[in-house]
């Protein structure tokens, strides 16, 4: 197997805008950053040389591509117009966002200032446009247990002890307003009371149970004021209760846990964590995941809650846009980062320029041999200073130059030496990088020595990897060189209309909706591709292999920054 390098990339090429399904920062947000004054430090020159052999004959990618009717017809170009409506912005402040947005993404990085340079396969490059429309990019989780998360099935687990429908209109806009004011602490109040008017042992349970499964932080008592019934609200366990729901209200033969299906458009998993807890009134932190998703898709994925019922959460499909809520069940654990088995993805490139046999090639070739495992360009950062300067200062103790997270490496799957009898018996899949920490091995090659000069050239010891703070302690782990997809399908398709989706997502089928019908010829035509990716690998990187573009976020808007002027 030969590696093929990226060189001589044209800036004529196409709007490929780029995030992955862990992270990823859209363009109209990263216009909003001021032009840092701080210098870029080069990156590490070695990092992409001597690791493999490879070799130097290199598929140039095509020079051109189209963008659709002027390089507007994208969603998030269209969003980004009627914003700066919205903002009352004269033509000459619009001018000088652009100039600085545009100045900025001059001191972004681009692949090769990180090491990004080889392809594994030798077809020819194509291009294409990857997420013109949100929706063109679906992540659905793989769990544990090796299933594929779809959000099929909006039922409510049957459960006895579960209160009526009626706790949700109970209480007026008003009586909630004022217990969740009293719930966090928002005012002097001590209680909040609720005259009972149509004076029932049953209104009283009802008005009980709402407040106590709306509130989860307050307790309930009645009381006789003046010869008028009243429901009294409280706090129980003070501050502790909101991140502590109450035991004695939760059925003992019941799970802690409602596991349930998170649909979510346009939202990464913070903040659709966030949106949760505001409207169920509960702290973010009794939410556990396996996963973070991006924004600027379509992801399903799985998510635990402690003590809120499945008939609470479903009652947020009436309330919330571009979520959805389904497939719940009761368990006793909750969920834990790194437990999935990785993402299945289904990508649209639209407007390809690639022949059907040029994409029949370099699809195959995904599927048969996969792409080189690097860390997606996200994970590099998007501004100035690079993430990974930021942890090398850490490791140095340059705490002055902290500013930013550190980069933790993902423990896993032990190497072991390949001794020149046993070669035979492994392939390119079986290979893998060591990531420097005081717990690895390293090869006993030249690779070793390559290692070794470059943390020293960073002023690091690679026999030391120990720090004082032993958070910043490196243990090191493995990463494979060359990652295979699973389970990968693809079609062409044809299409007129750039604002019609290609493909069928599982609110549309919940909605009993057909799915898209394509004729033989069109104006435009797309990739639409399936493939599963274990953790810790970027599907940027595979659509990277098959269309041999750039997907930095320097080089992309370098190709767009025409339609911020």
């Amino acid at each position: 197997m030969e590696m093929t390098e990226m060189t001589g990339v044209s800036l004529k090429r196409g709007a490929l805008v780029v995030e992955d399904n862990d992270s990823g920062v859209p363009v109209e947000e990263t216009k909003k950053q001021k032009l840092s004054e701080c210098s870029l430090t080069k990156g590490q020159d070695g990092l992409q040389n001597d690791f493999l052999s490879i070799s130097e004959d290199v598929p140039r990618p095509p020079d051109t591509v189209s963008t659709g009717k002027g390089g507007k017809n994208s969603e998030a170009q269209l969003e980004d117009e009627e914003e700066e409506e919205e903002d009352g912005l004269s033509e000459e402040c619009e001018e000088e966002e652009s100039e600085s947005f545009a100045d900025m993404m001059k001191h972004g990085l681009t692949e090769a200032d990180v090491g990004i340079t080889k392809f594994v396969s030798s077809h020819q490059g194509f291009s294409g446009i990857l997420k013109e429309r949100y929706s063109d990019f679906v992540v659905h989780e793989i769990g544990k247990d090796g299933r594929i998360s779809h959000l099929n099935d909006l039922s409510i687990p049957v459960d006895e002890e579960d209160p009526s429908e009626d706790i949700f209109t109970v209480l007026t806009a008003e009586e909630k307003q004022r217990l969740e004011e009293l719930q966090l602490f928002k005012n002097k109040e001590t209680s909040v009371a609720i005259e009972v008017i149509e004076d029932t042992k049953e209104k009283r349970t009802i008005i009980h149970q709402a407040i106590k499964s709306l509130f989860p932080g307050l307790e309930t008592k009645t009381e006789d004021r003046e010869g008028k019934k009243y429901i009294v609200a409280y706090h129980a366990a003070g501050k502790k209760a909101l991140a502590n729901p109450r035991k004695h209200s939760w059925p003992k033969s019941r799970g802690s846990y409602c596991h349930f299906v998170l649909y979510k458009e346009n939202k990464d998993t913070m903040d659709a964590i966030n949106v949760l807890s505001k409207y169920l009134r509960v702290k973010p932190n009794i939410f556990s995941y396996m996963g973070t998703k991006d924004k600027r898709a379509i992801t399903v994925q799985e998510i635990a809650v402690l003590k809120i019922t499945a008939q609470r959460l479903a009652h947020l499909n009436k309330c919330l846009m571009n979520f959805k809520l389904g497939n719940f069940s009761y368990q006793k654990n909750p969920l834990k980062l790194g437990e999935l088995q990785g993402n299945h993805f289904t990508v649209v490139l639209r407007n390809i320029t690639g022949t059907d046999d040029q994409v029949q090639q370099a699809m195959n070739s995904l599927k048969e041999i996969g792409f080189i495992n690097y860390y997606g360009m996200q994970r590099f950062g998007t501004t100035a200073v690079p993430t990974y300067q930021v942890g090398r200062a850490i490791l140095q103790n340059s705490w002055t130059e902290v500013m930013d997270l550190i980069l933790k490496p993902r423990s896993g799957a032990t190497a072991t030496y390949i001794e020149e009898d046993d070669v035979n018996n492994y392939s390119i899949h079986d290979v893998v990088m060591p990531l420097p920490g005081f717990d690895v091995i390293y090869p006993k090659h030249k690779i070793q020595e390559a290692y070794r000069e470059m943390l020293t050239a960073d002023n690091l010891d690679i026999d030391n990897m120990r720090h004082k703070i032993r958070d910043y302690s490196l243990s090191g782990a493995y990463r494979k060189i060359i990652i295979r997809p699973q389970n990968v399908s693809w079609e062409v398709v044809a299409y007129d209309d750039p604002k019609i989706p290609l493909f069928n997502t599982d609110v549309d089928n919940l909605e009993g909706k057909t799915p898209p019908v394509f004729a033989s010829e069109g104006k435009y035509r797309a990739l639409k591709m399936d493939f599963s990716l274990p953790p810790s690998t970027y599907a940027t990187m595979a659509i990277r292999e098959v269309l041999k573009m750039d997907t930095s976020i320097k080089n992309q808007t370098q190709l767009n920054t025409t339609w911020l002027r």
